[in-house]
């Protein structure tokens, strides 16, 4: 069956992409032909486009943003080391639509006989500006398959305006099938969507640690051993966190190599690292510490101990959700005063971990298996 994926944009994000490989890896090797459809409708509007060039402006004299340079530290990021993992792993991606008309041709020009959403948080509103094209609205009466798989809401409160739940109220009602990241998103899907949904495992975590590392042998990033900081907002606060738990545990902190003198761009604009390397820091580590949602699947995937700084910015929900799932929220830390002797010596018990995943991976692929059949 040949299928397309409506994702978020692949562009620096190292979670973002590997869900989306993840995702047409596990669909290839039950038979189907997996393309991702590539959408820019996101376009920004005159007076953002202003209200940001006043903000960069402002941020340049002041002189904590080279203004000039902040477009061109992202392209370089993307075009150096993500866009080679994306191009060599992810080879099948459609033309880029810009528009919703467009977008509706997408059947014609690509003949798929099944559409998938998700994962990532492609239903949070403020990623995914044209919120009930990912509910398929481009696709509404036509006779295909539509399925959710994992997609996340982000957040833990209803955030869509009246007219966009009323919208994807409607369209989620052709949908073959839904399934959700986080166990909010079932309840969301319940009480405002009137939509039954059930909780699957983020792609990233159907693949096995073996099939992660088939992807390393061309990393250049030396083997790292001690502890891995993988920290997408970073506060006093949680720097004195890390320092905490590096002297007491005795470890040396690494990061992946990032461009110093940018700390307003986000993280993933900075970094000198392939995907490879990334995947590889975990492979490598002794103990990590993340804020990141993906940073905290893949320590699970590599049973690498770990603390989660919760990220409120960017969902909290998202952490405990998964944390819960393999009973980890102990892993959570929000203060130095909460490292106390009993919390850094305890260990994970990695074989509980596993047969929980185990069993979650095949409520997941069945899920996927049961939806996608040939009509």
């Amino acid at each position: 069956m040949k299928i397309g994926i409506l994702t978020l944009s692949l562009h620096t994000n190292y979670g973002g992409i590997l869900q989306a490989y993840a995702l047409k890896t596990v669909l290839e090797k039950m038979g189907h032909d997996v393309w991702l459809i590539d959408t820019k409708l996101n376009q920004v509007s005159f007076p953002r486009k202003i209200w940001r060039l006043t903000k960069e402006t402002i941020a340049y004299l002041k002189g904590d943003v080279p203004m000039i340079n902040a477009k061109k530290l992202r392209d370089r990021a993307y075009l150096n080391y993500t866009k080679p993992f994306i191009d060599q792993n992810i080879p099948k991606i459609t033309k880029t639509f810009t528009s919703i008309e467009d977008l509706k041709k997408v059947t014609e020009k690509y003949n798929f006989e099944a559409f998938v959403v998700g994962s990532d948080q492609i239903w949070n509103a403020k990623y995914y500006k044209h919120i009930e094209a990912a509910f398929f609205s481009f696709l509404k009466g036509k006779e295909v398959i539509k399925i959710a798989y994992a997609p996340s809401f982000g957040a833990d409160v209803w955030k869509y305006n009246e007219e966009q739940t009323r919208n994807c109220k409607e369209l989620i009602k052709e949908f073959d099938a839904v399934s959700v990241r986080e166990d909010v998103g079932i309840d969301f899907c319940k009480s405002h969507l009137d939509a039954q949904a059930t909780m699957v495992l983020d792609p990233t975590m159907l693949l096995r640690t073996e099939d992660y590392l088939k992807l390393l042998p061309d990393s250049s990033t030396r083997k790292n051993k001690g502890l891995f900081l993988y920290v997408l907002d970073v506060s006093k606060e949680k720097k004195e966190l890390i320092d905490a738990v590096a002297e007491k545990k005795n470890l040396v902190p690494y990061q992946l190599d990032i461009i110093d003198g940018y700390e307003s761009c986000p993280l993933e604009w900075r970094t000198n690292a392939k995907v490879e390397d990334w995947i590889r820091s975990f492979h490598d580590a002794e103990f990590v510490i993340t804020d990141s949602f993906h940073g905290t699947v893949f320590s699970i995937i590599f049973n690498k101990p770990f603390y989660v700084l919760l990220n409120y910015n960017r969902g909290a929900v998202r952490f405990k959700s998964i944390l819960n799932i393999f009973n980890l929220s102990d892993r959570i830390i929000t203060s130095k005063e909460e490292l106390t002797k009993e919390k850094l010596e305890k260990k994970i018990d990695w074989e509980a971990v596993n047969k929980t995943l185990t069993v979650n991976q095949k409520h997941s692929m069945s899920f996927l298996k049961e939806n996608l059949i040939d009509q």
